[in-house]
């Protein structure tokens, strides 16, 4: 049971920054709907579109929107999850069967992670700007990424903690009550 308290100890900072990134995202979305709704009146009705906002929502917007929510969508199980074999097995086999099928994700998110910090780094280091009439810097949306997966991935091995614990110990209520609230 200590180590179900220390798995709970480490969440607690972790849902902190996943509502920060929560909040971050949909004001990113906001402000795409916004420029969107500005742009398109200003197209179709004073034939003046807005010059810079395809950059802005595609560049900006859109990736921040998608990275900084990705961590909580995973905390709240809301991703898509294929279950169609796992949902008839014993709930210690699909604890079991989880920690390796965890494991290589985080391995996955993690070179992904590395991949977009070596593009922010890259893009700072040089001064990178997108192409178009304005030259917007590469850097923030190659510093999304890392962000939001610097989220995700002590989200996934907290994950797979809780699940080795509940493999190991049999004690299935941490398991199952994660699973059982993420599908209510």
């Amino acid at each position: 049971m200590r180590f179900a308290s220390l798995l709970a100890a480490l969440e607690r900072p972790l849902v902190a920054l996943e509502r920060i990134g929560l909040f971050v995202a949909g004001f990113a979305f906001a402000a795409m709907m916004l420029v969107t709704v500005v742009d398109v009146v200003l197209r179709y009705a004073f034939n003046s579109p807005l010059s810079w906002s395809f950059e802005l929502i595609s560049s900006y917007l859109m990736v921040g929107a998608f990275f900084l929510a990705v961590s909580a969508t995973q905390a709240r199980r809301q991703h898509v999850f294929v279950d169609l074999l796992a949902r008839n097995f014993p709930e210690r086999l699909r604890c079991v069967l989880a920690v390796p099928a965890g494991c290589a994700v985080i391995l996955v998110f993690a070179l992904i992670w590395w991949a977009g910090a070596l593009n922010f780094w890259e893009a700072w280091q040089k001064s990178l700007v997108l192409d178009g009439l304005i030259p917007w810097p590469r850097w923030p949306t190659y510093l999304l990424i890392p962000i939001g997966l610097g989220l995700m991935l002590p989200r996934l091995a907290l994950e797979v903690a809780g699940d080795a614990l509940a493999a190991v110990s049999g004690d299935l209520l941490t398991a199952s009550h994660r699973r059982a609230s993420a599908r209510a």
